[in-house]
């Protein structure tokens, strides 16, 4: 997965990403804190994107992560891979899944069949 598809990701659900940056908002890390988190994510994310997302978080929480983003300068490319990454994983968990099964044979091939 490519900094350009998770950006894609991110673009096309915000409210979704917008949640996860609540997530770390919320988070206290020994590495980087959720804040940082945030603030690397919006810069990896690009102008744009940041903007979108922006757009679904509350006024506290868009002044934390601009604070942040103002003393993080740049982020580095194992940095952003890591914060990507965790993006990521934590996107699939939020997004329902599709379920097979004998249910939705039924469903798809209508009533009496197996």
């Amino acid at each position: 997965m490519t900094l350009e598809n998770v950006v894609a990701i991110a673009r096309e659900r915000p409210e979704q990403a917008a949640r996860i940056i609540e997530m770390w908002l919320e988070e206290d890390e020994q590495v980087y804190t959720g804040c940082e988190k945030a603030a690397a994510f919006m810069i990896s994310a690009g102008p744009k994107t940041a903007m979108e997302i922006f757009n679904h978080l509350r006024e506290d929480e868009k002044e934390k992560i601009a604070a942040e983003i103002t003393k993080l300068k740049s982020v580095g490319s194992k940095q952003q891979i890591n914060i990507l990454g965790e993006f990521l994983k934590k996107l699939e968990k939020s997004l329902p899944g599709n379920k097979g099964g004998s249910d939705y044979v039924r469903k798809i091939l209508g009533p009496g069949k197996p």
